[in-house]
């Protein structure tokens, strides 16, 4: 069992396995949880395997930053406060006051960063251990049903296909041509693959990662950006949109070639934006 308690009221909620005990409060400026993820306070961590410690929680640290009900925030996991008797580790969830503080000390890119950065779309998250600190960009990732509940059945599951495949570099950016600001997704993470090479940026690379339907959605509806797609890729892309009982724009799915494979159909425009 989770409690979360603001201005004296508190709110319980029943974790997923593996979280029972987690216990979060807010203050006025600041919301504080517990994680618990693999970490041995013995051993001297890269910033590489930090984020390899950290993302495994990413659903859990979605929902602590959609709780907070901040729209851009910053979440600062500290290690140096690791509790051995429970695992716990300390995650605060940052309004812009206190991630003032962090744009001070990570610089230009940190802010671009945090700037960029918007529940249900991408985080920032800071870590502190007792012999180093960083940061990196994390993509949205929170299946309510899964975090809100012990058993879930697959039945009970939203309807959320998996779309279209990302490339992401270490601080959880989006990759994509040099020199242009576009998200481009692709069919496949094999031709995700084949699209890093192609633009020069193949030792970028960090991770591949699965975008669903709801993570295309949030950023048409709820954000300025597009993401950009392959003729298959659209074809998938619209039907997923029919399975979810959305209208689509006739004339943009006309125009798709399923042949073609740079990326060039706009999400936003198939769905009439």
């Amino acid at each position: 069992m989770c409690y979360w308690s603001c201005s004296g009221v508190s709110l319980a909620w029943v974790g997923p396995a593996g979280y029972a005990g987690a216990v979060g409060r807010k203050t006025q400026e600041m919301v504080s949880f517990y994680c618990y993820p693999e970490y041995d306070p013995k051993r001297e961590y890269t910033r590489r395997e930090m984020v390899d410690v950290i993302d495994p929680h990413r659903e859990l640290l979605c929902f602590f930053a959609q709780a907070s009900g901040y729209r851009r925030c910053v979440l600062g996991l500290d290690f140096e406060q690791y509790d051995p008797t429970d695992g716990s580790v300390p995650v605060l969830v940052m309004e812009r006051e206190e991630a003032k503080v962090m744009l001070e000390v990570h610089g230009r890119r940190f802010k671009r960063a945090y700037e960029r950065s918007q529940c249900g779309k991408s985080l920032v998250v800071t870590f502190t251990t007792p012999t180093s600190a960083g940061w990196f960009q994390m993509g949205w990732k929170l299946d309510p049903e899964r975090v809100m509940s012990q058993v879930v059945e697959i039945g009970d599951i939203q309807y959320n296909p998996v779309v279209a495949y990302l490339l992401v570099d270490e601080t959880y950016s989006v990759i994509g041509p040099p020199g242009e600001a576009v998200d481009p997704a692709f069919y496949s993470e094999e031709e995700a693959l084949l699209a890093a090479k192609a633009y020069g940026r193949a030792e970028e690379v960090h991770q591949v990662v699965e975008l669903y339907l709801e993570g295309i959605l949030n950023v048409v509806f709820e954000d300025v950006g597009d993401i950009l797609v392959d003729g298959r890729t659209a074809e998938r892309f619209v039907e997923a949109c029919e399975g979810k009982r959305l209208l689509t724009n006739e004339e943009a799915r006309g125009e798709i070639d399923t042949t073609v494979r740079e990326t060039r159909y706009s999400c936003r425009e198939l769905l009439g934006e």
